[in-house]
């Protein structure tokens, strides 16, 4: 607890007190006189196997074409939360392959893990702070295969969070255990902000993976992460577009809606603007409404 505090006040998100932490679970009712409250058990408890078993975590290490009920490596965390999940990280950091990345304006190389520890830090955050700990059946479960990281727990996931299973939307902070939450907020451990899945999606996006994804079935939520890259290839509008404007040319948005019979929506212009700039076809310069492309 004294760790969590001490964290607290350091990031700015704990006001000093004299009662240090026991009086933030008091306000929080997580602390009810001599007896600790569930969310405190999972949270700060040293031993949670017999008050609360469903404070676990099974890591299932997979091996290629082999099936959920065949695996190479069983690894069982327990105890609370914050241990599991620094736990967690750590067996990620020691069983994860690591892939060398080049740069291209310079000599040298540099060695990074093949799934971004940040991304696979704020997805055990969030399994196990948005699990449904009513359920004392299941456990989060971590299943490592040749191509992706399924990570899933009991609860479903909220509606509008998400379209289709990889477009996040835009949402306020949503949470099945508010309490525990603010712990973990105060830990430094999630952001208060609700924006946990984006900071998955948006850090896959940037490394150019496959975008990740979630879904929801039978109670439960499995968040997706894959280790390959994006695959980006041309659609038929954009070869359209591009067969009738010239090399270096430049066009704005407007141009480019105004290039079809049938105008594409604004949100299937912006997807393939940035598709363009990715692929290499065009260069943006400006910013906001003077914003224009040059074909390349």
């Amino acid at each position: 607890m004294s760790d969590v505090y001490d964290k607290g006040l350091s990031l700015g998100r704990l006001s000093k007190s004299s009662n240090g932490l026991r009086g933030l679970l008091s306000e929080l009712h997580l602390l009810r006189t001599s007896e600790m409250a569930n969310g405190t058990v999972a949270l700060f408890a040293r031993e949670t196997k017999g008050l609360l078993p469903q404070c676990r975590l099974r890591i299932q290490l997979m091996s290629r074409g082999k099936i959920a009920d065949q695996y190479d490596d069983l690894y069982f965390i327990e105890g609370n939360i914050f241990n599991v999940q620094k736990e967690a990280i750590s067996y990620f950091k020691e069983r994860l392959p690591r892939v060398a990345y080049f740069f291209k304006d310079r000599a040298g190389r540099y060695n990074d893990f093949e799934y971004p520890i940040d991304v696979l830090d704020e997805a055990i955050s969030n399994a196990l702070i948005h699990r449904d700990y009513e359920d004392i059946s299941d456990e989060v479960t971590v299943f490592i295969y040749t191509d992706r990281i399924e990570i899933t727990n009991s609860g479903v996931l909220p509606d509008n969070l998400v379209s289709g299973k990889s477009r996040v939307l835009p949402h306020g902070s949503v949470l099945r255990n508010p309490l525990m939450a603010e712990i973990f907020y105060v830990a430094g451990e999630m952001e208060k902000t609700g924006r946990g899945m984006y900071l998955i999606s948006n850090t896959m996006k940037e490394a150019g993976r496959k975008l990740p994804e979630w879904l929801s079935a039978n109670g439960k939520t499995t968040l997706m992460i894959y280790s390959k890259k994006e695959e980006l290839t041309i659609n038929e509008r954009i070869r359209y577009f591009l067969s009738c404007w010239e090399t270096g040319k430049e066009f704005t948005r407007t141009d480019y809606m105004d290039s079809f019979e049938k105008k594409p929506s604004k949100g299937t212009v912006q997807n393939d603007l940035l598709l363009m700039l990715k692929l290499g076809l065009t260069e943006k310069s400006g910013a906001g409404p003077s914003t224009k492309y040059r074909i390349k």
